[in-house]
């Protein structure tokens, strides 16, 4: 089951007020000796902090999306950019424009789901399988059974025949050649992160993106879903035709 919050989004505007070209060449030529350069550090500076941990991922509608965007922002008026975002009290605008969201949660661990003639076999996540890149609270697909050589169909939830040890790089090109394809998810062996995570009983229920109230959760995945299976509890999809997350 779901439940759907309203909460709200954020995004940085400007205004770009002077274009370049329109200003004399003297003050072109000024400018281009006072510009500070465009130095490695300074800008591994800026992304160390916001991509940080401390950061907490920068989810939609949270506080700390508030404070990625009003620092962005605080550095986009001392490059002297005219904001365009929402106003305040005093009818200034500011760089953070909010927008209506809505968000989904998951009340209960979501199943994957393969049905075969009239069989039906049921896996329940955090017990059976791991999940990332979860973009919708529903996905379906026709199951395909591929080895590591094999071509993903567009628009299957594709088993790729991984050994269970496989290495990272493998496990990388599987996922690259699903998401060439079009596939909508792709069903791997889990790692020893995700099995120590899954058998600690410490793995949380998915989260889904916040999506603008105009759009339907429904709508299509923009990632492709990954669930990583236990040893052994993948062995009947191959028997599947068709697959569903949920």
């Amino acid at each position: 089951m779901m439940r759907r919050n309203p909460v709200l989004a954020l995004s940085v505007l400007l205004l770009v007020a002077v274009s370049p070209l329109s200003l004399p060449a003297q003050v072109r030529r000024r400018a281009a000796v006072t510009t500070p350069p465009i130095l490695e550090r300074n800008i591994r500076a800026e992304l160390s902090f916001l991509a940080s941990d401390a950061m907490q991922g920068r989810g939609s509608g949270t506080g700390y999306e508030r404070i990625a965007a009003e620092y962005i922002g605080s550095q986009f008026r001392q490059f002297g950019l005219e904001p365009a975002g929402d106003a305040d009290s005093s009818g200034n605008k500011s760089f953070v424009q909010r927008v209506s969201l809505e968000t989904s949660k998951f009340s209960e661990p979501p199943t994957f789901t393969v049905t075969a003639g009239g069989n039906t076999h049921k896996w329940q996540y955090g017990r059976d399988f791991l999940v990332s890149n979860l973009r919708a609270p529903r996905i379906s697909g026709e199951l395909q059974v591929i080895e590591p050589s094999g071509t993903p169909a567009k628009g299957a939830i594709v088993v790729v025949k991984l050994p269970e040890k496989v290495q990272p790089d493998q496990r990388r090109e599987s996922m690259m050649k699903a998401v060439a394809a079009g596939a909508v998810g792709v069903v791997m062996p889990e790692t020893e992160a995700n099995r120590k995570t899954r058998q600690a009983g410490d793995a949380r229920l998915p989260t889904l993106p916040g999506r603008s109230m105009a759009c339907s959760l429904n709508a299509k995945p923009g990632r492709l879903v990954v669930p990583s299976f236990r040893s052994g509890a993948e062995s009947p999809i191959g028997d599947g035709r068709t697959s569903e997350r949920r």
